[in-house]
């Protein structure tokens, strides 16, 4: 249990640290930030839902 909390806090923890990066590189070359931010979310979340397709699946929900 403490080992599934401490993914999550680190998972939203990587997220803010990322939109971050993303809004301060978007200020550089002049982009809106806050539209930067929201796509690099939707990016990340796309990634999220890919990776998860790829996980192997158990027998017993093969079979279901």
């Amino acid at each position: 249990m403490a080992l599934l909390t401490m993914a999550m806090f680190l998972g939203a923890a990587l997220m803010q640290w990322l939109t971050g990066v993303f809004a301060a590189v978007a200020v550089r070359y002049g982009v809106d930030p806050f539209g930067a931010v929201m796509v690099g979310i939707a990016g990340m979340l796309c990634l999220g839902a890919a990776a998860f397709q790829t996980l192997p699946q158990s027998e017993s929900l093969k079979q279901g």
